[in-house]
């Protein structure tokens, strides 16, 4: 079987490449990648005359709305051909059209909505990409991997869908689990990978803030970004910067920050917890570059019980809560990120929300099982805040 990148960038490839893993490994075929528009499969660009050809022989006009993120799938007699307008609609084309090969392997069972043609009738084997692990040696010899007729034009509802990992209760995901769970969110067309920190970051200039031989190290992260990147998920890093924070505060060097001795809540009393906050995430900044940070602030219930019982006074709960927010934003703005937070103070003081800046992102959460999620997300869309909503499960 010949696979073909018509783009021929680096991108597409890698989408073509696993595609010829895939027909190896499952169909035991011979597979081959190559640049150009002549295979069995081919992956083309919306705007290039190999796409052009095909939307027109499909009968299709590329969607504007498409041109993000989705893709069209054309599947003849003689050939598959995915068409999108950007490397993330080729891929997740190609994910889609791996579902239709093999879509009992993935789980969806039997296809019998269309007859299904053979894609090729060769056998052999494919080495794959550098430095990915080479295939076994198949066992089968004119194996036919087949796929339904179908013309698909599909494009995401939403712009982002986010999966996040609990890494700071429980074990910590080895480099290995993220090299397993990254190509299966990606199977699943997520596109966002949250990063739950608490004290589980090994930051270079913290050297006891991290668990004992239970953080992420600097290396890893790299490790993480760069294989996420190639299955187009964008990395976020939550560190939590308010609560949250027992098992890294517990140190005598950190017990000047927060608001009660060996707690859990750094202090908006305590000056110097900002700096505290702007070097984790001047770290953050340099191993995860991409457009959002999350700062948490969730669960803060004994705020105001300790070092800042006098600011409690002065201002009043909520306004102690939303401030330190405020101060945390502008201590981060220096990097342009989009700044996530959790969407507890929507539930306490409602009337605040007007006071918080329109380019954050409110982050409404509830682990139960609701028939609505609206009463948690109302008061922001109100407010005029973007909000990206978070139903749990743990």
């Amino acid at each position: 079987m010949t696979i073909a990148a018509d783009n021929g960038s680096k991108a597409d490839r890698f989408a073509a490449e696993m595609l010829a893993r895939e027909v190896v490994d499952i169909d035991r075929l011979k597979a081959r990648v190559v640049n150009g528009d002549h295979g069995a499969l081919v992956l083309a660009r919306a705007d290039s005359k190999t796409g052009q050809r095909w939307l027109r022989r499909a009968g299709v006009a590329f969607p504007e709305a498409a041109r993000g993120e989705g893709y069209v799938l054309v599947v003849t007699p003689r050939r598959a051909v995915v068409i999108g307008a950007s490397a993330a609609g080729v891929f997740y084309g190609a994910e889609t059209l791996r579902q239709l090969i093999h879509p009992a392997f993935l789980g969806a069972g039997p296809v019998v909505a269309a007859p299904r043609h053979p894609l090729t009738t060769y056998g052999g084997g494919y080495a794959g990409a550098p430095g990915r692990p080479r295939s076994a040696a198949p066992r089968k010899v004119n194996a036919v991997a087949t796929a339904p007729a179908v013309r698909i034009v599909d494009w995401p509802a939403l712009r982002w869908r986010a999966v996040q990992m609990d890494l700071s209760r429980g074990p910590i995901p080895s480099l290995a689990a993220f090299q397993r769970d990254i190509p299966l969110l990606a199977e699943l067309k997520i596109n966002a990978l949250v990063l739950y920190f608490e004290n589980t970051f090994r930051y270079p200039d913290l050297p006891v803030w991290p668990a004992p031989g239970g953080a992420i190290t600097w290396a890893e992260a790299a490790q993480i970004e760069k294989e996420a990147g190639w299955y187009h998920i964008t990395v976020i890093p939550e560190q939590e910067a308010f609560g949250h924070l027992h098992l890294g505060l517990q140190e005598e060097r950190y017990q000047g920050l927060i608001e009660d001795p060996y707690g859990a809540l750094l202090s908006p009393a305590a000056p110097q917890s900002l700096a505290f906050i702007g070097k984790m995430f001047a770290d953050l900044n340099a191993a995860f570059p991409g457009p959002f940070f999350h700062i948490g602030a969730d669960e803060t219930a004994e705020l105001g019980e300790g070092r800042s019982a006098g600011m409690l006074q002065a201002e009043g709960p909520g306004p102690l809560f939303l401030n330190y927010i405020l101060a945390i934003e502008k201590e981060l703005r220096p990097y342009h990120r989009k700044i996530l937070f959790w969407g507890d103070i929507a539930q306490r003081h409602p009337d605040l929300l007007k006071e918080v800046p329109k380019d954050m992102i409110a982050v409404p959460w509830d682990y139960g099982r609701r028939t609505s999620y609206k009463p948690l997300i109302e008061p922001f869309t109100k407010a005029g805040i973007e909000t990206c909503v978070a139903p749990g499960a743990s």
